[in-house]
């Protein structure tokens, strides 16, 4: 799993990049251990909100790309803030960055679960 966050973002491109991966509490240690710290900061999605760390993590002059499928528009606002803070900007990414990483990807099931009697 972590590989495949790795790839995804590209993190460590360059130094002094930082990611991270904002979790309620319920997953903070399934996430360390299933993604790793030495690739991203785990983060209380509540405590700490993506836009308020962004405001604080995100280089200044950094383009931010973000999926516009998955944020609503009042969750992009609050981001957008949050990149600006740090100089940073916000881009909309197009195509989905799963299947442009992952292009072998097994087809969905065609059914759903099985029903117990």
């Amino acid at each position: 799993m972590a590989d495949r966050f790795y790839r995804l973002c590209r993190y460590g491109d360059r130094a002094g990049e930082r990611a991270a991966l904002f979790v309620d509490g319920r997953y903070t240690l399934q996430a360390a251990a299933q993604v790793g710290t030495e690739l991203f900061e785990i983060r209380h999605l509540i405590e700490e909100p993506p836009a308020r760390w962004l405001g604080t993590a995100a280089a200044k002059g950094t383009v931010i790309g973000y999926d516009p499928w998955l944020h609503t528009p009042q969750e992009v606002e609050r981001l957008r803030g949050g990149a600006e803070r740090a100089g940073a900007s916000l881009r909309p990414v197009e195509g989905n960055l799963v299947d442009r990483v992952w292009p072998r990807r097994p087809s969905a099931p065609l059914a759903g679960g099985a029903a117990s009697r």
